[in-house]
């Protein structure tokens, strides 16, 4: 069952929106080199004089009309934010009920400090739940770019219902996403091969994270999650959840370099903020900016994405593989890996990544990999340190 709120729009006088300043009220297409942006990647962005363009709002565009003209109170930056969660949230508008989540974090490098009974302040500074309004989503706009000139801001790619941010209150999905690691160019690289070669269609939103990119398909219209019971809606979410990860899969990539994760495949995840910074390198905050955002692209139906998406075997109906007992049945090329140190700020995600691959690939048992997980900490030190809580909720995860 598919319901459509409010996906109208239009660009008629008086009622549609006006270009991104400075975008010349349209959008270039790169003819490659600039930016950093090979011609293999040109086909995909646009952008115009030094800035990422936002194509004028077409019919249907999702982005409603009341709230598409630029504000004099708001900033270029401000601006460009905002329209990202115009495109983002549009499908939803305009409801009082239904939450932007932000999440202020502190950037991992930086000490949070201790409580009177000892233990570490947590990293989360704030979250916040904003209302699916023109106010609301206004008042995120500013507060996220306020926020992120010291903190690490995220949002959630899909609206919350209550002020839990957790899966059992997202009641609706309008779009899928993607997190691609190893570096903005070469994941630009990848995903522009992906969507050449017809696995893909082009994306609506793609935003330069610092250390990778995000990309966001919009869907034609709003799936309902939530139906007749919690045991329903947890289905649905499931479903969700799958096919972000053959999203995930569909994109692929090289472990050692640009690749697709599936740290953020979830009804839940959260992602940059464009306009803010990424500080997980200390003293070298990085930008998170939008390089293209163009809603009049065709959208597709979530019934259109999981027949055209690559179907992941499933593992608990295939035959499963002896499991290896000790660490001399461990792949050399993970014995290697414990003994080098992780990148800076990238210890916690290569640890997931090889903990899926010695999981599912080699059929390694959790007591297997948990010596590997605790070898890479030891020798990749960083801002904290990670506990053994945590590397056996990666392996779980995994």
């Amino acid at each position: 069952m598919m319901i459509v709120r409010n996906t109208g729009g239009g660009n008629p006088a008086g009622n549609g929106c006006a270009p991104t300043p400075g975008s010349g009220g349209g959008a270039e297409e790169l003819t490659g080199g600039g930016g950093g942006i090979g011609a293999a990647t040109s086909q995909l962005y646009s952008r115009s004089a030094g800035s990422a363009t936002v194509a004028s709002t077409p019919p249907n565009s999702g982005i409603p009309p009341q709230v598409c003209r630029p504000i004099p109170e708001y900033t270029k930056a401000e601006w460009e934010t905002l329209r990202f969660f115009q495109a983002l949230t549009g499908g939803y508008w305009p409801d009082e009920d239904l939450m932007l989540e932000l999440r202020g974090l502190l950037p991992a490098w930086q000490d949070p400090g201790r409580k009177p009974d000892g233990t570490e302040r947590p990293r989360i500074r704030f979250r916040q739940f904003h209302p699916l309004t023109p106010e609301g989503v206004g008042r995120a706009t500013k507060h996220a770019l306020a926020a992120g000139k010291t903190l690490d801001l995220y949002m959630g790619c899909l609206p919350r219902h209550g002020r839990k941010g957790t899966r059992t209150d997202v009641p609706y999905a309008a779009v899928l996403w993607c997190e691609i690691d190893g570096g903005p160019e070469p994941a630009l690289t990848l995903l522009a091969e992906r969507v050449v070669a017809g696995v893909l269609p082009k994306p609506h939103m793609v935003v330069i994270s610092g250390g990778g990119i995000h990309v966001y398909w919009l869907l034609d219209g709003v799936r309902t999650l939530f139906r007749d019971s919690e045991d329903e809606h947890k289905r649905q979410c499931d479903r969700l959840k799958r096919l972000l990860k053959r999203l995930v899969d569909a994109v692929g990539g090289d472990p050692n370099g640009a690749h697709a994760g599936c740290e953020r495949a979830d009804t839940a995840s959260v992602l940059r903020v464009p306009g803010t910074f990424n500080h997980k390198i200390k003293d070298r905050p990085r930008p998170v900016r939008i390089l293209s955002l163009d809603p009049t692209r065709p959208r597709f139906s979530m019934e259109w994405w999981s027949a055209n998406l690559p179907v992941i075997p499933d593992l608990r109906i295939a035959t499963p593989a002896p499991r290896p007992r000790s660490t001399s049945e461990v792949p050399r090329w993970a014995l290697c890996w414990a003994e080098e140190q992780a990148p800076e700020g990238g210890r916690h995600g290569e640890m997931v990544r090889v903990a899926k691959r010695l999981k599912s690939d080699a059929g390694l048992s959790a007591h297997v990999i948990l010596p590997l997980l605790r070898r890479k900490a030891a020798v990749s030190p960083g801002t904290r340190q990670i506990g053994d809580a945590e590397l056996e909720a990666i392996v779980q995860w995994a």
